[in-house]
């Protein structure tokens, strides 16, 4: 592993104030660019520019010298109308000494050197306001010395030798490029840097190619991306380790995925900080080195973009499980495929060679169906190694996965000792017994985290005598450190503004407070937008590069690493609900200006939710532009939820109905009557069902005025009315319009396929609603056929029929039958959707009433429960479906004699039933029924 990947430094030198045009286009658009293309080639780039971040005047000129001779063969300069800073005690700039140091200096080494000098007409025409930033007084010592500078650069007489071939020296002119550009007036900067960035981008690849040869990129795709991304992240956290003490742990390790006798999960746990990342990089490192026949599968949660996504983990799991089974074809993206499959190919390939997983932080990832994603058992041959925090996730794991454990202890005082020293080393530095006491005795110093931030602390201190009294004043833990440095940052020198003033008492605040309260991070775009939209002395990039350790990047969005960080933040900066909602609505506020798109779609709502701004959340829920991409993007419960905070105080239907109405007048009948039938949906699904029924017929007749009578939207349209309609309690009305919607759907599609099965479907409930069951059932039956034929066993759809024909064997009293398909189906839909989902709970629901009419009272109890707390979450109190598991849940309590504990029940669905549906609803009269029943039965003399 250590020699898969090459790491290129890229030293850039420049002026400051007049460069912050062309460092940005840097920054945005060339080296990720760069990093994109090189990443194909396992080539990791790193673009060093030290003008952000050092910290001190003193320190600045050693700095720069010995990171330009780490970045060698690669520097680069920008220069445009300044000379630039001179330091105390010094009689050239900054600037110019790294150009001698750099390339002037060194003709003799074979060095890429690439001068971008800004087109002078350019700088000549920048207003006078801004000579100060742009300009060198004229006639001033400083412009005749940029004047020299750059004649000596363009001097085609002074050649260096530069790299032609990996082993062929050339001496050529020093390469420049006078780049072309704009002032814009508007924006106060320069633009137009399209050309200056292309050069750039060809400049550093040619070269590169030159001293690597990066030769023809060999199938590269999505998941060999990956795979380098986290080879680059292992070998950062491998260099430099310390096994120590520890090696036994890996000992362990390895004594469990080498027994192929045994197979299963290991679990390492262990508190915040403690290094369970760098142990599982360790083992990774060597048992990949040390095992070539089998296949070993990283995750490290956080290292990449995808690192955090269960649907992306089995994708690319799956991926690398069917090279070994020779299957090269295309991987799905349907989560629930990938989840129901993913054992089958697990099996398949254990079968060809060793398998083990790793999987380090488990507790970062998204738990979207709390990791059902994983298998409960695992086939022969197969290990999978977890490490995670002490914590929720350590006990679901326990409860779901036959394990073993291994608990990650604090670091042995030898330990603590050789990172100390090797630290040092590294960085040329030295403690006395004294100071290396001092630290060790501090009470987290047994936590590989606090270690290593202690020391980086340090290490930045200027003079050897102040480290004896900052080791004394070093908080003692972990968090209380992180608050140490956040408060040190905010008096760095280094963060100033425009005029010289210091600013980290406003940035470390803000960007802390902003990324906390983040629903899952931000871009580094949008912090620069929201603290400093100009940010003129790369502020934000500076506090990014200090921070760097502790930050993780999800799909490119800045969070917070360690968990004590994110306290440490809130505690510091967020101590009340007042200031992390005034962070919340400063997102919202960013978010709504601008245009509609994912990260608008994601963080929008979320934080006016989080902030109660009840009024600015229902404003941006029913606007369809940002509902209809809701829906498309699968966050429907998601409105739920947000419409389950706001519908005691506006009305879903009215509301939707005027974003209609208002929509209608300036778009298309086609467009229009697709709205219709998106809100008519979801406002079914929420119960309204007078105003989902409106909604439908609306769209219905927008529909037919545009495509006719015949179309397939009309038979959709028709499909769905019909189960508004049923609901309501007409169920002629919903076998008029299904049989008309059968018919559509029939001359379109053919009477085998998937869509018109749909429809006989809800014939078929119609039928069963009425007490035709011999009719329903053979409806139900030629349905589960075509569905079986169409979309497999293993689909939502297919659950969705064994659920309607359970139901109706149950009505014939055939219990057995009917308890089987409703496992069946509470299989499916587990797989699928997760546990926690609204049709996995339908399923518990229906399978507790089987099992309470076969008399099995306590099977049937915790079944229904873990249904209502789902559609209590996700559905609402009020829900139709709600009040019937209150009413299931009460009807069990009365089969157990507690009546006391039932009436309530009855009471509340009843009440619900009857504000949602009305008093003559069959649900609530059946509700009623029950209740009056109960209360006749056991309270006859109240009525005396």
């Amino acid at each position: 592993m250590k020699n898969s990947w090459k790491t290129v430094k890229i030293f850039i030198s420049s002026t400051f104030k007049d460069m912050q045009a062309e460092r940005d286009h840097l920054v945005r658009f060339v080296f990720p660019r760069l990093r994109e293309d090189l990443i194909k080639y396992k080539i990791y780039l790193i673009d060093v520019d030290l003008r952000w971040g050092i910290t001190s005047d003193q320190d600045a000129y050693d700095v720069c010298m010995d990171e330009i001779d780490n970045c060698h063969p690669y520097f680069m300069c920008m220069l445009g109308g300044r000379y630039g800073w001179i330091p105390p005690e010094k009689k050239i700039s900054i600037t110019e000494s790294e150009i001698y140091y750099g390339a002037l200096d060194k003709l003799d080494i074979p060095t890429f050197r690439f001068f971008y000098l800004r087109d002078a007409k350019i700088t000549n025409s920048i207003p006078a306001e801004f000579n100060d930033d742009y300009k060198e007084l004229k006639d001033s010592e400083s412009e005749k010395q940029l004047k020299y500078l750059k004649e000596k650069i363009m001097n085609p007489e002074i050649k260096g030798k530069v790299l032609i071939k990996p082993d062929e020296v050339e001496c050529k002119s020093l390469s420049y490029f006078i780049y072309p550009c704009k002032w814009d007036n508007n924006l106060k900067r320069i633009v137009d840097l399209e050309s200056f960035g292309n050069q750039v981008y060809n400049d550093i690849m040619s070269s590169i190619n030159v001293e690597l040869g990066l030769g023809e990129i060999i199938s590269s795709n999505e998941f060999d991306d990956e795979k380098v991304a986290i080879d680059s992240f292992l070998n950062k956290k491998t260099e430099n380790y310390v096994v120590g003490s520890r090696k036994n742990i890996i000992d362990t390790l390895k004594n469990f995925t080498e027994n192929k006798k045994v197979n299963g999960y290991l679990i390492i746990y262990g508190e915040p900080g403690i290094g369970k990342t760098s142990i599982m990089a360790k083992f990774y490192e060597e048992y990949v080195t040390n095992h070539p026949n089998e296949l070993i599968l990283p995750l490290f949660v956080g290292s990449t973009i995808r690192s955090t996504d269960p649907q992306q983990v089995l994708r690319r799991f799956s991926y690398e499980l069917y090279k070994v089974i020779g299957y090269d074809g295309e991987i799905t993206e349907n989560y629930g495929e990938l989840k129901n499959n993913f054992y089958s190919i697990l099996f398949q390939a254990s079968n060809v060679k060793p398998i083990v997983i790793l999987i380090d932080g488990i507790n970062q990832i998204n738990h979207i169906d709390n990791l059902r994603w994983l298998p409960d058992k695992l086939p022969n041959n197969v290990h999978i190694l977890i490490s995670t925090m002490s914590g929720p996730t350590l006990e679901l794991l326990r409860k779901q996965k036959i394990s073993q454990e291994l608990y990650l202890p604090p670091l042995e005082s030898s330990d603590t000792e050789i990172i100390i020293d090797e630290f040092l080393n590294r960085y040329r530095k030295m403690f006395d017994q004294k100071q290396k006491k001092a630290l060790m005795n501090k009470k987290n110093s047994n936590n590989p985290l606090y270690l290593l931030m202690a020391l980086e602390e340090l290490r930045t201190l200027g003079h050897y005598n102040e480290i004896t009294d900052t080791i004394s004043k070093l908080p003692e833990t972990v968090k209380s450190l992180f608050k140490w440095i956040l408060k040190r940052l905010e008096n760095d020198d280094g963060f100033r503004d425009d005029e010289g003033n210091l600013v980290g008492s406003k940035i470390i605040p803000e960007f802390s407070s902003l990324v906390a309260v983040s629903r899952q991070g931000l871009l580094e775009n949008e912090l620069v937008d929201l603290i400093d939209p100009t940010d003129p002395k790369g502020n934000i990039a500076a506090l990014m590069r200090l921070l760097r350790p502790y930050l993780m990047y999800v799909d490119n969005l800045v969070f917070f690493y360690h968990r004590e960080l994110l306290e440490a933040v809130n505690e510091l900066y967020l101590p009340n609900n007042n200031l992390k909602n005034n962070s919340r609505l400063k997102l919202a506020d960013y978010f709504e200006s601008r245009e509609l798109d994912d990260r608008r779609i994601d963080e929008l709502p979320y934080q006016l939710d989080k902030a109660e701004s009840w009024q600015r959340l229902k404003k941006s829920i029913v606007d369809l532009e940002m509902f209809i991409n809701m829906i498309k993007k699968s966050k429907k419960f998601e409105l739920f939820y947000y419409w389950h905070h706001i519908k005691t105080k506006y009305n879903m239907v009215d509301e939707y109905k005027k974003a209609l109405e208002k929509h209608e007048k300036n778009t298309t009948e086609e467009e229009i009557g697709g709205y219709y039938l998106q809100v008519a949906d979801f406002v079914a699904e929420n119960a309204y069902f007078d105003g989902a029924e409106f909604l439908f017929r609306r769209a219905l007749e927008i529909n037919e005025n545009a495509f006719g009578p015949d179309h397939s939207s009309i038979g959709t349209i028709l499909n769905n009315l019909s189960l508004v309609l049923q609901s309501k309690g007409d169920l002629n009305g919903a076998e008029l319009v299904l049989r008309r919607s059968i018919e559509i759907h029939e001359k379109i599609y053919g009477p085998e396929n998937s869509e018109t099965a749909s429809c006989i479907n809800n014939l078929a409930l119609v039928l069963h609603s009425r007490g035709d069951l011999s009719g329903a059932e053979r409806l139900y039956k030629q349905v589960l056929q075509i569905k079986k034929k169409c979309l497999g066993i293993e689909h939502s759809e297919t659950a969705n029929i064994l659920n309607n024909l359970a139901d109706l064997l149950q009505d014939k009293k055939d219990l057995d039958g009917a308890e089987s398909l409703h496992r069946q189906a509470l299989n499916i839909r587990r797989r699928i959707f997760g546990s926690e989902h609204t049709d996995t709970a339908n399923s518990l629901n229906n399978l507790a009433m089987v099992l309470q009419a076969k008399g099995n009272l306590n099977a049937a109890e915790p079944l229904l429960k873990r249904a209502l707390k789902i559609n209590q979450k996700f559905l609402g109190p009020d829900h139709p479906q709600t009040s019937i598991n209150l009413n299931n849940m009460a009807m069990l309590l009365q089969d157990k004699g507690d009546v006391d504990a039932a009436i309530p029940l009855f009471a509340q669905a009843l009440e619900n039933s009857t504000k949602v549906l009305g008093q003559n609803h069959p649900n609530s009269c059946n509700i009623r029924y029950n209740l009056d029943r109960l209360i006749l039965k056991n309270y006859r003399d109240l009525g005396d």
